[in-house]
């Protein structure tokens, strides 16, 4: 439950009126997902990098020309996760509410 309430105005704005108040918050995170999109990209766009002839400062900013194979593929990967992330944010709270009854 909620012991004492530090900032009333963004609390009152989350639908926490009162202390005592029963919260839950629900983290649904999916970094693993985006890590290992990333990675992979990583690796392809280096590859890409090599034949387009691309030069950059920071290994972490590969790149690939969009319409590249590569770039398409990024391009759907991180769709992917970006719907799986909604996805997930929208069903957890409804299996919070079937638990907490």
């Amino acid at each position: 439950d909620m012991h004492m309430i530090y900032n009333k105005q963004a609390a009152k704005r989350m639908g926490i009126d009162e202390e005592g108040q029963v919260c839950v918050m629900i983290h649904c995170g999916s970094r693993g997902l985006g890590h290992q999109v990333a990675t992979d990209a990583l690796i392809e766009m280096e590859r890409a990098m090599k034949r387009d002839n691309i030069v950059v400062n920071d290994r972490q900013l590969a790149c690939a020309r969009i319409n590249s194979d590569e770039g398409q593929n990024y391009l759907k990967a991180m769709a992917a996760a970006a719907n799986y992330a909604w996805v997930n944010r929208r069903i957890s709270p409804l299996h919070t509410a079937v638990i907490s009854y």
